[in-house]
């Protein structure tokens, strides 16, 4: 279908779906795979600052040609060619935008989200950082920047100057080669060879041996990464004096004696680490799993391999206050060697020894798989929640476990329940808004239809969707009735990852059903009693409508002919009368009926089994609204029947 540009159309054109798109505040766009767009909503002409139709039908980098290598340009390129969402920050207008980035049949859809404020945070965290001394001052660890190219000190904190026994104007006169003991195998041109490598902007972590004013050597543990500091590109060294820490790592190590066997693991990382993190030993699974050497390991503190998200969980552990044969687990992401990003499920027990923590015992197996599949999942979650938020139908979905990920807007209109108060909850949270009480509702019926089956009437199954309507007692405090639709939920792969169910309130058209249903029962209650009635009635008697159907026929017309009650209506009158002047069969049927009063015409019966006999019956209309819709026979005399 063409817009008449030579643009395909958005799937769904013209309908509620674009009605929906034109509508929200968030800009949006989509392009084809040549990135000539498709639509956009607009919100995004407007903050473009063009109108749509200067937009649609054109290439994006013929109208935005700042555009060209950026990075949502970039972002483009990669769903296009890799067929994964994705993220990118970017411009449009001139407010930063964060863009979720979809893949599509006809090219990408993009949905933008403003985070302008986010940016002017940012920047003022970043004035603060770099032009605030007395902030550089506070910090508690020594802080040195240094010129990348040749070593020379540019700027040091007060803590440095009170490690290393200087004045920040002496600081300023030397070069980092000056701070290193400079005695083997800790030699000056390794440690400057060191700072120097690798040239990427990454954080990097060593042990070194340094000297200070008073030509005393010490521990020191550095912490570097390179920064831009104003137009400069400066490394910043954090360092802290850990010659304590060294002086006790002989008798620990000792304490790998006693857990020699928990070593022989294949499969595990078993490691023992001090209470500040830094490992003492570690088995060959450690080796596979991380990518480092035994040896290298242990001259690496468990920080240096956490990712950023989980170095702030170690930072927070304080081992020495771990209770004694007791063990506490968590989940840990590093960073492998070779920059891979693996998850691993820790568990630590405190080695005791004195009375007191010497260090620490852990076992790390690695779920990478477990995580990528839940990840997978989440993006699933993610995906299908944008989606449905614009559904009409309230839709809500659960996973294996029963908890709830997807409670889009129609949901949280009809059960006055925000999706943050539910997304996340199990053990049948989901039950209260509709029954006041913990219970499966039909979404369950997918996951475990022997528990749920008795709370529900399936009226349809469809390609194991699942439709039923049943009533709700507790839905906003009262009582309505819902029809609902629930069905199995699958991942790209076709694994059973959960359940969705969408609901409609249907209160009023199942009241409006009551009342017809009501109002037919009585009909039918109306007319048994008018056909009790009529049988009691002297005469045999039958009614018809005016094209000769038969209504109803009392019993002593059904007898009269050999017919059961049930026999005659439906019939047509002519197939029991004959009338040889058609005044009461035939299309003459009306003119008779409007004339003045009742009036008896002669005709012929026909029996059930043929006989025919002679008959005088009488006729009068029945009236309705002031219109004849029908008449009334009844047999005056009947003669003998004959064949």
């Amino acid at each position: 279908m063409n817009n008449g540009k030579g643009v395909k159309t958005m799937p769904g054109e013209n309908t509620e779906y674009k009605l929906l798109l034109d509508s929200i505040e968030n800009p949006v766009i989509a392009m084809q795979e040549d990135l000539k767009v498709i639509y956009c909503n607009p919100a995004y002409a407007k903050q473009a600052g063009k109108q749509a139709d200067e937009i649609e039908g054109h290439y994006l980098l013929e109208t935005f040609p700042d555009n060209t290598g950026n990075a949502t340009h970039l972002a483009y390129l990669e769903v296009l060619e890799t067929g994964q969402s994705t993220t990118a920050e970017g411009k449009i207008g001139n407010e930063y935008f964060s863009e979720r980035i979809f893949r599509t049949p006809e090219g990408i859809l993009s949905l933008a989200d403003n985070v302008n404020n986010l940016k002017r945070w940012e920047a003022s965290v970043e004035s603060l950082t770099i032009d605030q001394r007395a902030v550089f001052d506070e910090i508690n660890d020594a802080v040195i920047m240094h010129d990348v190219n040749d070593n020379r000190i540019t700027d040091v904190n007060k803590a440095a100057c009170d490690i290393f026994g200087y004045e920040r104007e002496e600081m300023l006169q030397l070069s980092m080669g000056d701070l290193t003991a400079d005695e083997p195998p800790y030699n000056q041109d390794d440690f400057l060879r060191w700072l120097k490598k690798p040239p990427e902007l990454k954080i990097k972590r060593m042990e070194w041996k340094a000297r200070d004013k008073s030509g005393r050597t010490f521990w020191i543990e550095l912490t570097s990464k390179r920064m831009k500091i104003g137009d400069e590109i400066r490394v910043v060294a954090v360092i802290q004096d850990v010659t304590r820490r060294k002086y006790t790592e002989k008798e620990l190590r000792d304490l790998y004696e006693r857990y020699e066997g928990l070593f022989e693991n294949p499969a595990d990382m078993v490691f023992i680490h001090d209470l500040a993190g830094n490992f003492i030993s570690v088995n060959q699974a450690a080796e596979r799993i991380t990518g480092y050497w035994g040896e290298d390991l242990v001259k690496m503190n468990i920080q240096q391999l956490a990712s950023d998200d989980s170095l702030k969980l170690l930072r927070g552990f304080q081992y020495q206050r771990m209770p004694q044969n007791q063990s506490s687990n968590y989940e840990l992401e590093i960073a492998t060697k070779y920059d891979t990003r693996v998850y691993l499920d820790v568990n630590l027990s405190p080695i005791y020894k004195g009375g007191k923590a010497a260090a620490v015992l852990g076992i790390a197996r690695d779920i990478t798989q477990r995580k990528m599949k839940e990840a997978a999942y989440i993006e699933t979650a993610e995906n299908l929640a944008n989606f449905v938020d614009y559904l009409p139908d309230a839709t809500m979905a659960i996973d294996m476990e029963g908890k709830v990920v997807v409670w889009n807007k129609a949901m949280e209109e009809l059960t006055e329940i925000k999706a943050e108060d539910m997304l996340g909850k199990g053990d049948y949270e989901y039950g209260l808004a509709f029954y006041n009480k913990r219970r499966p509702i039909m979404v369950d019926l997918v996951l475990r239809p022997e528990e749920v089956k008795q709370y529900y009437s399936i009226i349809e199954v469809e390609r194991y969707t699942m439709i039923s309507e049943f009533d709700t007692p507790n839905l906003r405090g009262e009582g309505h009735y819902l029809w609902g639709q629930a069905m199995p939920w699958y991942d790209k792969k076709g694994n059973l990852i959960g359940a969705i169910e969408s609901l409609r309130d249907i209160t009023e058209r199942y009241k409006s059903r009551q009342a017809l249903q009501e109002a037919e029962e009585k009909v039918r209650r109306d007319r048994k009693c008018l056909f009790t009635l009529i049988d009691n009635l002297e005469g045999a008697i039958l009614t018809c409508n005016l094209r000769g159907r038969i209504r109803m026929a009392n019993i002593k017309f059904s007898q009269l002919l050999g017919y059961g009650v049930e026999e005659l209506p439906g019939r047509n009158i002519a197939e029991i009368i004959e009338d040889s002047n058609s005044q009461i069969v035939g299309a003459k049927l009306l003119d008779t009926l409007q004339l003045d009063g009742p009036k008896i015409y002669e005709a012929t019966l026909i029996a059930k089994d043929g006989i025919r006999s002679a008959a005088k019956i009488k006729i009068r209309p029945v009236w309705d609204e002031g219109k004849i819709t029908g008449c009334i026979m009844k047999v005056e005399e009947a003669g003998g029947l004959t064949q």
